[in-house]
């Protein structure tokens, strides 16, 4: 989502009525902190009523309770543009694909694969497991020092052949299974 107000037709310079008037940085940082406490906790209320963006929760519902939550607080001037999103996806922690994926990587990292149910990112995991049943599983190549979607995000060629080699034994696994 973008966050953006405009509280004039023309610029005005601060000599000139910058004091009297609306000034649209300050309402844009006065909406942004009332989204969020110091305590981490998200203010919008009903936010965590089905609970981050997580397989009860969608993007709309999310854009809706922004829009409330600002309206109630005296920001209805901030408008709110969506950008995009996907409703959230996640596959059965028990499903045996995931202990397949979790089984092949041993062969080649020397251990399972460490399963963590839930977390953050975007794709479209959401068709493949609510439109076409099947389950999805993302396997992390990355390292410490990546630096995910930083300027510098960067892969080990060690680990980048590492996973390859997995995905190839999951590849011949799952091929060979009946």
């Amino acid at each position: 989502m973008e966050l953006s107000v405009e509280t004039a037709t023309l610029d005005a310079h601060s000599g000139r009525g910058g004091s009297i008037l609306p000034n649209a940085a300050w309402c844009l940082t006065w909406a942004l902190a009332s989204l969020k406490g110091s305590d981490e906790r998200i203010r919008i209320p009903a936010h965590y009523d089905s609970v981050r963006l997580v397989p009860d929760q969608t993007p709309e519902e999310v854009l809706g309770n922004l829009r409330a939550h600002l309206d109630r607080e005296g920001f209805p001037d901030v408008a709110v543009r969506f950008l995009g999103g996907n409703p959230a996806g996640r596959t059965d922690p028990d499903d045996t694909f995931l202990a397949l994926v979790s089984r092949t990587a041993e062969s080649v990292y020397g251990q399972p694969m460490q399963l963590v149910p839930t977390v953050g990112g975007s794709g479209p995991n959401h068709c493949f497991i609510q439109e076409l049943g099947v389950p999805v599983a993302t396997v992390g190549l990355g390292h410490p020092e990546s630096r995910a979607h930083a300027p510098d995000e960067n892969l080990r060629i060690a680990r980048y052949r590492q996973h390859s080699r997995h995905v190839a034994r999951l590849l011949e696994v799952f091929g060979a299974a009946e």
